[in-house]
């Protein structure tokens, strides 16, 4: 089964965004109508995909964080904490996720609304929008030895209370640079890569549950730049080899966190193999 090589290159076209932005823009106006200690607003902005120009046609819905920075979480120990003058918030994660899931649903209703472990999902009621996974976080601190530090954001499993730990902006940051040092072929790489799982999970050489995106779109990062100056075709056969023996120590596209692990936040080797040798029958 090999793919054409006008199939392939279809594949690189990025998706729509306007029912993208729509969605973002009409959470926006919700969270707007809420209150927040200070009288201040959190930051609402996009991350994922349609955040990172990797969007493909049939991508099914839009990530939208909700970002309160003036709490975070951090790695100091309480000795640096009074050291840099950090005191505890008076203002808990539970508070402010009850706040937002109160005021999401009393906006679309309850039908509209559903509460997952980690995401308030929201579905629209008229057509141009694309549903919404929202997530409510705060910020989360990375420190080095010199007192500088990495923000990310934090937020909570709703089922099990465990901490999550991402960092949207250094994710966003390094594709963006990649994108740029290799002409824009970087992200046209990545929306293949995307099409081309999805052509591998339609003819069952794939489970779905395989290769999610934000996955998939780390191990194309690590890929050489050279790898994306020529055919696009012949970058996804590198991605295919590259995806069977890749390294333990892999980081995702953030250079924050290592893609592979064991906890609930990371990928295991034998998917990505299992993403490569699928790519290599369909190539």
């Amino acid at each position: 089964m090999s793919v054409s090589t006008d199939q392939i290159e279809s594949w690189t076209n990025p998706g729509a965004v306007q029912s993208a932005i729509n969605s973002h823009t009409s959470i926006r106006s919700a969270i707007a109508e809420l209150e927040f200690p200070g009288r201040n607003s959190p930051d609402v902005f996009l991350q994922g995909s349609y955040k990172n120009h990797t969007n493909i046609r049939g991508d099914s819905d839009v990530d939208v964080v909700i970002f309160w920075p003036s709490v975070f979480w951090s790695n100091l120990s309480e000795t640096d904490k009074l050291r840099l003058g950090i005191l505890p918030a008076d203002y808990s994660w539970q508070t402010y996720d009850k706040t937002i899931q109160e005021g999401l649903t009393r906006h679309y209703g309850n039908d509209r609304v559903h509460i997952g472990k980690k995401a308030i999902t929201i579905s629209f009621s008229s057509g141009g929008y694309v549903p919404a996974d929202v997530v409510n976080a705060f910020g989360y601190r990375l420190y080095d030895a010199n007192d500088q530090f990495e923000e990310g954001i934090t937020f909570f499993n709703r089922a099990n209370g465990q901490m999550i730990v991402n960092y949207p902006k250094q994710h966003f940051d390094r594709g963006n640079r990649k994108s740029e040092e290799t002409s824009g072929n970087y992200r046209k790489v990545v929306r293949a890569a995307k099409h081309a799982r999805n052509f591998s999970i339609d003819h069952f050489l794939l489970a779905e549950s395989e290769a999610p995106s934000y996955y998939l779109e780390s191990l194309v990062y690590a890929l050489p730049n050279s790898v994306f100056g020529g055919d696009i075709r012949d970058a996804l056969r590198s991605l295919a080899a590259f995806a069977l023996h890749p390294s333990p120590k892999l980081l995702c596209q953030n250079g924050m966190t290592h893609l592979f692990g064991e906890n609930e936040t990371s990928w295991s080797i034998a998917s990505a193999a299992r993403l490569g040798q699928s790519l290599g029958e369909i190539l």
